[in-house]
């Protein structure tokens, strides 16, 4: 079978996304709530990446309002998902407001390809 990358299509999807329940990304203005996986350094961004490189997704929740991807390698499962919760993720940056999905379908951002590559 060969091997497809799932993309997802969401302006600032880092600040959505938990992985096993931690922040990958947020503004500093709010490392003092959790600190991320990564933050603006190239180093963070380079070990995250190494812990996620060569997982294999062997269970898929994709709803309006939620995703969740469990993730599997050697034996160990993470999860990395855009919570229902959206008071769990960092806040807006500017705002720090919570951030909400509004009335979209939260599949639609959610893209597969066998090349990596995204055309409009």
């Amino acid at each position: 079978m060969q091997a497809k990358l799932l993309i997802l299509t969401l302006c600032g999807a880092s600040e959505w996304l938990l992985y096993n329940g931690q922040w990958i990304s947020s503004h500093p203005n709010q490392y003092d709530i959790q600190n991320p996986l990564i933050g603006f350094s190239d180093r963070e961004w380079k070990d995250f990446t190494k812990n996620i490189i060569g997982l294999v997704i062997y269970r898929a929740e994709f709803c309006i309002d939620c995703t969740k991807l469990y993730l599997q390698s050697n034996g160990c499962e993470n999860l990395l998902e855009i919570p229902k919760d959206t008071k769990i993720v960092p806040k807006h940056r500017g705002s720090l407001e919570y951030r909400t999905w509004g009335d979209e379908d939260q599949r639609l951002a959610w893209v597969l390809s066998k090349s990596g590559k995204l055309n409009c």
